[in-house]
Parts: C-alpha cells; structure tokens; sequence
C-alpha cells in the first residue's frame, strides 16, 4: 500500500473566533475533530479557509475578518505548518524552505492583513505568487466546495430540492463549470489571436515591400552591413537550435530512463508469472469412487438375494407345514377371498385417514414448537419468581452490572483524576413516575452504563481500568460542565422523557440531550392515541414512547412501531414491579394440543385398521401356501422337503455374513473418500489464495507500466516536436559554419549597429539607412510578434483540446466512476444508491434504496441521517476522480443515526488507506 503523506502537520490559533491559544496536529491520514455545540470544532476549517485565501464572507462568517478576532482583542494569529515533502525553495529570498514551511496570517482589527512564512527561523513577508505556488504545487483548491465543506455548504446539500441544484454543485466542485469556462473564453481569445496575426501579417508585407524600395536606392551602402548583420541573425538562429538540440538529449535521456524502468518491470512481471506454483498435486477420486460404485453393486445384488432365499425358505416352511396339516380345498378358497375384501378395505381407510394426516403435521409442528417455547419461557419466569422470593432480588441479568458498577466505582475512589469523573449515568437518574420504568429503560439503554469525563488523560485511565477489569462501558469526552440552554421542546401538553427524570448532574442533562433528544421525546400511555399524535407530526417532537416500551415514530411517509432489543431486565424495575409482570407473562403463557390431540385420534384409527390388515394378512399367509400344496406338494415326499430347506436355511446364513463384510467395507470406503476430498479442497484453496496474491502483484505492476508508457507517450511528442523544429529551423539557415559565442556574438551585433549610426554624416544617404534600420526592426518586431502570437495561438488551441478532453473525460468516464463509487459506498450500509446524470440540461438525481433496499426514493424523500450518510457517500464517489491533498468537512455527519456516522466515518477512513 503506497504511505498516505500528510501535508499539513499543525495548525495553532491565536484569539481566533473563541479560541485564545489552541493547537491542533494532525499526525494520521484523517483527524475527526469532535466536541459540544460552540467549543470551536470549525474555527479550524475557518481558519484554514482564511489562511489559503478564502474570504470570511463565502464561509458566512460576516462581512470581514474583524469578525473572526476574539474579543477585547485587535489581532487574531493563523499558523499552519506544511509538510515540505516536494522540497519547494523560496523564489524571492532564494533560500529553500525546508523540511517544513511555516505560514503565518496575522488578522488585525485596523489595518491591513499580514502574511509571512518562517525561513532560517526568522518570520519574513510571503508575497502572493509565492503563496499561490505553494497552493498551486501541493493541488491546495480549498476554493472547491469538494474539498472544503462548510457548514452552509454542507446543508446546501442536504436541503437541495432540485436536480438541477445538486448538479450545480457538481458541476462547480469537479471543476467541469470551470472547463466550460475557460473553453468558451480561450474559444474567443482564438479568434482575437486569428485576427490580431492577419492584420500584422498584412502590415509586415506592406513594410517588407517598403523595405525593398529603399534597399535598392542604398544597395552599394548596405551591402556589407546587410550581409554582417545576416551573418548575425544567422548565428543566433543557430544558438537557439543548440538550445534545442540540448532539450531533445534531455528528452532522449527520459525515454532511455523510461524505457530501463519498463524492462526492470516487464522482467518482474516475469519472474512473478515464472515463479513455481504449489506442488501439491490433488488426489484422484476415480479408483476410490470406482471401489465404492462396485461395492454398492455387490452389495444390493446380495442383499436382493439375501431376500429373495429367506422369502424362498419361509415359503418352503410354510408349505411344509401345510402339508402336514391339509384340510378341505373349498372351504380354503371362501377363506381366502374374505381375507383379501377385508384387506383392500382396510387399505383404503388407512390411506383416507394418512391423507387427513399428512394435513395436521405442519400445524402440528407449529404446536409443539409453541408449547416448547411457552414451556421454556414459564421454568425461566419460574426461576426468576423464585430467585425474587428467595433473594428478594430485582434480576439476576441486572444484579451482575450493578455488582460491576460497584467495582469499578470503589477502584475510581481509590484512583486520582485530573477532574471530575461520572458514571455511571444511571447511578444519577431517577423516575419520577415508576410506572415510565420500562419506556425509559429502553429509550437511555445505550447510555445508562456510560461514564462521562472531561480530559483525554482521564479517559486513557479510565479506559485502562475497565481493560484490567474486563469490562466494556462506554466513556464520553465532554468539553463544558454548562447545562444546555434554549431547549426546543414540544408543547406542555406532552409530557417528556426530560420531564420524568431527576438528573443530579448537568453533564448528564447535556449527554442525554445531545445522544438522545430528550427534551423531543414524548411519554403517551395508549398505544392508538401515540399513532395519532405521531402521524400529526408535532412541532419538536421526534418519536413516542408507550408504557410497554415500545418506540411509535414516523420514517418518511411511514409509522413505524418497534422495540429495541432487550437486555433482558430493566434498569429501573424494582422487586414488585419485575414480580407483577413476571406473573402476568406467566398467566398469559398456555399450551395447546388441539391438533395434537386430532392427530392422536386419527393415528388410532390408522393403528387399528393395521392390525386389521396385518391380521388378515398373517391369516392370508397361512391359507395361500395350504392351498398352493394342493397344486405343488400333493405327492412330493416329505423327506425330500425337509433337505431342501436345510440346505437353503444354510445358505441363507453364508449370505448374511457376506452381507454384512460388504456393507463394512463400503463405510471403510467412503470414509476414506471423504478424508480425501477434505485434503483436495484444502489444497485448493492454498492454490487459489497463491494465484489471487500472484495476479494481484502483476496488476500492480502493470498499472505501474501503463503510467510510465503515458510519461514517455507525452515525452515522445515533445520530442518529435522538437526534432521537427530543429529540422525546420536547419534548413531555412543552411550548412553549419563556424560561429562565434553568444556574448561575442552580441558584442559584434551592438559594434555594427554603432557603425552604421556614424554614416549619418552622409546626409540623405544616413537618413535611407536610418529609414532601412527602422523599417528592418519592425518588420523583425512583426515576425517576432507573429510567431509570439502562433506560439500562443497553437498552446490556446492546445489548451482547448485538453479542456475539452477533461470535459469529455468527466462526462464518459469520471461519471461513470462517480456513479459506480456511490453505489458501491451505500451497499456498504445497506443501501442501494443510484446517481443519474444528465449533462445536456445539467440535471442530477440521487436515488438510494433504504431499509434493505425495499423502499426506493430520491434525495427529498429520504430521512435528514439517510440524507447525511448520503451527501458523505456523494462526496467519497466524487474524491476517487478529483484529487486534492486535503479536504476538509464541517458536520458531515449532521442528522445520522450512530449505525450510518459509523459507516461514514470508516467509509472516510477507508478513502484514505
């Protein structure tokens, strides 16, 4: 992973807004900066806003600085040290800055406002361009509200109702507005350019042909100075091609440069591709799976004939039997022909009264899964009832935290604090109306165990405490001991979870307003009258609580009614409480066994008509063996039959024995086919793992490759760029000759002009040369002009391109990313975000899928916390595309729930891996 650098390592105010002398460092990838309602949190963005150039009036800070300077004071101080990792040297003092550059913005109530930067330990003025370097080579655009979210901006997005407003914003932020802009503007500079070269053009030709006239009236005097003053511009054309010359070796030596970069990467990638992969080889399955498949077969053949030879023998008994005990053959068959109507009857009774069965068991199991329920409810209420009893004891679940809130406040006692330690919050609430016990239980769980401190140094000890203990309670840092003025409550016809409470302490009242609304959280005790009240939207009411301690609160356009999960007792229950309710849980707990008990009758009925069946079947295989005897056995010998049956009786037995070796084997055999397979599926996870890791390592390398073949793509541009104008440039002068130095070559220039000064005593003739000279500059100053002008009109036109590549860039692929990034931050919380763009009439819709993504709505239609998570999953899909070094956000975070700030926040700490 590439180390994050961090740019700016401190910043320290000086009576800045309510800060007298505070420091800040910011040492990690991502400072959060935390604290009460006016402790000062966004002086710092203030402050930073002020000293990179942004105005007290576009942050809504008032009309001028004079309102950022503390008061009984005339001088607010700003400093920022930089980290110098680019090594940026001051151009005016011309001395480097160092590792580190100091800025300092002095804010004065009169006068002017001063800035300066620390160079060799000694503070000196920092002049604007210097200033607008520095911002311009670390990327510092505080201007873009992308990078620098205040709170005004912050809402702007959260209260943005049209899509044309939120694309607004991006337009302004991705700098595309400004792509526009300074298209549309070098668009008209090219055609002022275009025409500005057409007229100089014109008069260097009406100048040239003025020129000619007056060179063939002075031709015999200017004959050897206009060939000396050739040779002159000859030369210095060819001192600006060596100029070049030396640029394209410079360039030359980049490509050489890139292209051993690109080899020592293209052999990497091949050694990474070459590297040997795991030897382990997977086991065939075939010979095993062969095994079994066999055994299988032989198995169910023998088990088929081990059936087939006990059926045989008891068959052959049977008709042994009945032929030691014949009887008349008529009276037989009546027989047999009652016991088979008798039979089929039977059948299909138990198959009418199975149907009706198969319909009862799911009921049934629903019954039983019931009763199990309401009898594992009634021993554990049982259990309790007893242990209140017996111990006279609230609850056993309660009894354990409180014994853990007892230890620790005797460990806090004997321990020394820099200030005040509270905790936990509950050991300082009571109800003032017991029956509100369970509401406001559950609406304070998440803070009732809190401990409250007021310095880090007391937080990093208590904290150290409960890691020794064992112990996970939640310690809040507050800023001021100040109880909260200006409440916004409801009307006093509402009575409030604030109202119920006697607090002994204000840090408490504070923690339990800011974390919990307190003061907007009504108390109603009937269920239908707490919808009513809350679908009529109440002006500073946020939900309801009832006395079973159920929540009734609106979301969106619905009214939701839940209950948090339970602990499993309630902070402020006593004994008579928690033992009256204990009882009527109990009284409401009953089991039921009406399908169980249909089910039993049918399963009765089903039983008896069984044994009809087994009955007449027992009687049926005795009278069709003694019949059959009349057909097979009439004149066998008995003897004979007896042999028979000795001999398959024995054959019977070797077939079980057989059976039963078989059947051995084959769970031997698959168990070892199953230990194999748990060896081949762990070899080939460490094969899968080794190719990801591998694959992994060569993408980056490529990425690596693709940035240096851009380098020399650019670099072999300008190279043939300036092959092109040497090339140029050498065939307009011709054959290289000897020429003189640059210095020389000046002196001899300013030596010929002088000479031809001295002809003026010629008269007409010295007044033709001064004419000649005048006209041979301008015409000079023209072509240098016109060049100027192609020069600046090629970069216009060049700059134009890039910006509307850029511009073409964010609408096919920066959007795309964008949208793709948005998505893919609110599915990490469970949402199903969408951005839609439309470019050509500058619309932007922002759509998300909430709760479980069942319920799709715009950006007005979702709740102020979903709306919040969404404006920071907006700015993160952005930030991937339009970097800039520092960002800085005010109330990010305004209106989330704890699960969607802690899902921000991470996201955010993600961004900066």
């Amino acid at each position: 992973m590439k180390e994050t650098k961090i740019l700016i390592k401190s910043v320290k105010l000086k009576n800045f807004m309510c800060h007298k002398n505070f420091k800040i460092d910011f040492s990690k990838p991502i400072t959060c900066i935390g604290g009460v309602n006016g402790s000062g949190k966004s002086a710092v963005m203030i402050a930073l806003g002020i000293l990179f150039g942004k105005t007290a009036a576009s942050m809504e800070r008032g009309n001028s600085y004079r309102s950022l300077i503390r008061s009984e004071t005339q001088m607010a101080v700003i400093e920022a040290t930089l980290n110098n990792y680019l090594n940026l040297k001051s151009s005016f003092y011309q001395v480097p800055y160092g590792d580190e550059i100091t800025i300092i913005k002095q804010l004065h109530f009169k006068g002017t406002t001063d800035i300066k930067v620390i160079i060799e330990g000694k503070a000196k003025r920092l002049k604007k361009y210097e200033m607008d370097n520095i911002m311009f080579e670390y990327g510092l655009n505080l201007a873009n509200p992308l990078n620098f979210l205040t709170q005004e901006e912050s809402k702007k997005i959260l209260n943005v109702k049209k899509t044309s407003d939120l694309y607004d914003f991006f337009y302004v932020g991705t700098e595309f507005k400004k792509l526009d802009e300074d298209i549309r503007i070098c668009g008209i500079e090219t055609k002022e350019m275009i025409s500005k070269i057409t007229e100089t053009k014109n008069k260097q030709v009406i100048l040239s042909k003025q020129l000619e006239v007056l060179n063939k009236n002075i031709d015999f005097m200017n004959q050897d100075y206009e060939s000396l003053l050739e040779q002159v511009h000859k030369e210095e054309q060819w001192h600006l091609i060596f100029e070049m010359e030396n640029e394209k070796k410079e360039l030359e030596t980049k490509l050489d440069r890139y292209q051993a970069e690109e080899n020592i990467l293209i052999n990497k990638i091949d050694k990474i591709s070459k590297e040997q992969t795991p030897q382990q080889k997977l086991a065939d399955l075939t010979e095993i799976n062969n095994k079994i498949d066999k055994v299988e077969v032989d198995y169910e053949k023998l088990t088929k004939d081990y059936k087939d030879i006990v059926n045989q023998y008891e068959e052959k008994k049977i008709q042994l039997e009945k032929v030691r005990q014949r009887s008349n053959k008529k009276q037989l068959e009546e027989e047999f022909d009652e016991l088979t109507f008798s039979i089929n009857e039977a059948k299909n009774k138990i198959k009418e009264f199975e149907k009706q069965n198969d319909d009862l068991n799911e009921m049934v199991y629903e019954e039983n899964l019931n009763n199990q329920n309401v009898s594992k409810a009634s021993d554990s209420i049982r259990r309790e009832l007893h242990l209140i009893a017996n111990n006279n004891s609230n609850n056993p679940a309660l009894d354990k935290v409180l014994k853990s809130f007892n230890l620790i406040n005797e460990e806090i006692k004997r321990m020394s604090f820099k200030d005040e330690v509270i905790g936990p919050i509950v050991d300082y609430i009571e109800l003032k109306e017991q029956k509100w016990y369970k509401a406001i239980s559950g609406c304070l769980s998440k803070s009732l165990n809190n401990y409250i401190v007021f310095n880090i140094d007391d937080r990093e000890k208590l904290n150290q405490l409960f890691k020794e203990k064992k112990l996970q309670f939640p310690i809040l840092l507050l800023q001021s001991k100040n109880k909260f003025k200006n409440l916004r409550e409801p009307s006093s016809q509402y009575k409030t979870v604030y109202s119920v409470l006697k607090i002994n302490k204000d840090p408490i009242v504070n923690a339990l307003i800011t974390y919990h609304n307190i003061e907007q959280i009504i108390l109603i005790e009937d269920r239908q009258e707490a919808y009513k009240v809350i679908e009529s939207q109440p002006t500073n009411v946020d939900c309801a609580f009832i006395l079973t301690g159920d929540r009734i609160k609106m979301i969106g356009k619905y009214l939701s009614d839940n209950r948090d999960r339970e602990m499993g007792f309630y902070y402020f229950e006593d004994s008579k409480s928690r033992e009256k309710d204990l009882k009527n849980q109990l009284s409401n707990l009953k089991t039921k066994n009406e399908y169980t008990n249909l089910r039993k009758e049918l399963e009765n009925e089903i039983r008896n008509y069984r044994n009809v069946v087994r009955n007449c079947e027992n009687e049926l295989k005795r009278v069709t063996p003694e019949l059959d005897s009349f057909k097979i056995v009439r004149d066998e010998d008995l003897d004979m039959m007896e042999r028979k049956m000795q001999i398959i009786n024995k054959q019977k037995t070797n077939m079980k024995s057989k059976k039963e070796i078989l059947h051995q084997n084959l769970i031997d055999l698959k168990n070892e086919k199953s230990k194999i397979e748990s060896q081949n599926d762990q070899i080939n996870d460490q094969i899968s793992n080794y190719f990801k890791v591998k694959n992994q390592m060569i993408n980056d390398v490529r990425v690596e490759m693709r940035m240096i073949e851009e380098n020399k793509r650019i670099d072999q541009i300008a190279l043939e760029a300036k092959k092109t104008k040497i090339e140029i440039k050498s065939k307009e002068l011709g054959a290289r000759a000897n020429f003189r130095s640059k210095d020389k070559l000046m002196e001899d220039k300013i030596f010929l002009k002088q000479k031809i000064m001295e002809v003026k005593e010629l008269g007409n003739k010295d007044l033709m040369i001064q004419n000649k000279e005048k006209l041979t500059e301008e015409i000079l100053l023209l072509t240098d002009n016109i060049n100027s002008f192609d020069n600046l009109l090629n970069v216009t036109l060049n700059t134009i391109n890039m910006r509307e590549e850029k511009r073409n860039e964010i609408i096919n692929v920066k959007t795309k990313e964008a949208i793709r990034e948005f998505n893919i931050q609110t599915n990490k919380s469970g949402y199903d975000g969408s951005l839609e763009f439309d470019h050509v009439n500058k619309l932007l819709d922002l759509k998300m899928r909430v709760h479980n993504s069942s319920i799709l709505g715009n950006k007005n239609t979702l709740s102020g916390g979903e709306r919040s998570f969404a404006s920071v999953c907006f700015l993160l899909s952005l930030w991937k595309s339009f970097v800039c070094p520092v960002k800085v956000l005010d109330e990010f975070d305004v209106f989330m729930d704890p699960l969607n700030r802690k899902n921000a926040i991470k996201a955010l700490f993600d961004f900066v891996k």
